[in-house]
């Protein structure tokens, strides 16, 4: 059952977190980097390659996701990097922890239904989403 509601999660990595308040007063350091003209998903488009990922090779790939220290994370296969994770819906606390609880060791799962994620109006964060089945 646990199982079964862990799939059912959308769950999210951040690649970048933009203040778009900052960029329009030029008061952080990425600002620069950060071209106005350019579309949101190309925006993506570019931090994914950065991170030398492709969102259709992500797709049925693998991945390792563990919780230690109050963090959850994943370990993608196809870049062999450790990312942040966290999960889109908003949780309370007794599901977040036995959803976390269930990671506490290295579980080998593969992704699903991966797409990107651009959000916020203040704020943009620019990642992408997926789903998870856990391999037994």
């Amino acid at each position: 059952m646990l199982v079964e509601m862990i799939e059912k999660q959308i769950f999210l990595i951040n690649l970048e977190n933009m203040d778009i308040a900052d960029v329009m007063f030029g008061q952080e350091d990425r600002a620069e980097d950060y071209d106005e003209k350019l579309e949101d998903s190309m925006h993506l488009k570019k931090l994914l390659e950065h991170e030398k990922l492709e969102l259709s090779k992500l797709d049925a790939s693998k991945a390792i996701v563990s919780y230690k220290n109050r963090i959850l994370s994943i370990k993608l296969e196809e870049n062999n990097t450790e990312y942040k994770l966290s999960m889109l819906e908003f949780l309370d606390y007794p599901k977040y922890k036995k959803i976390t609880g269930y990671f506490l060791g290295p579980v080998h799962v593969i992704l699903k239904d991966v797409s990107e994620q651009i959000g916020g109006i203040i704020d943009k964060n620019y990642g992408f989403k997926f789903m998870i089945t856990i391999e037994v």
